[in-house]
């Protein structure tokens, strides 16, 4: 694939991840949400208009590590000890609970 195209791809990705992230915070949904979504649709998975090349992949894998780090650096601990208890029980439920009934449905599913 050749730069230039690689270029083109990412500044569609870029202006309509933008555009959407402006849409979803201005309607009251993280930003972020917005640019997935906009990923999800551009991508292979509906319209497939970026193709998966190995190019792509890289970009969007150091993305997700840039992604993480800038959410580190905008942790605040102190906010963290505050809502600590709470967050970890969301975050432990949000993790076992779809576990726990995959595995039961999966069970049932399969034993029956």
């Amino acid at each position: 694939m050749e730069i230039h195209v690689i270029f083109l791809y990412l500044a569609i990705l870029l202006f309509f991840a933008s555009l959407s992230g402006d849409i979803f915070a201005k309607i009251g949904i993280p930003s972020v949400i917005g640019e997935i979504f906009v990923g999800i649709i551009l991508g292979q998975s509906v319209l497939g208009i970026i193709p998966l090349s190995d190019v792509m992949r890289l970009l969007a894998e150091l993305g997700i590590i840039l992604l993480l780090f800038h959410i580190g650096l905008e942790a605040d601990l102190k906010q963290l000890k505050k809502v600590g208890f709470s967050a970890a029980a969301v975050a432990i439920t949000g993790a076992l609970a779809p576990m726990i009934i995959g595995f039961l449905i999966s069970y049932y599913i399969f034993n029956f």
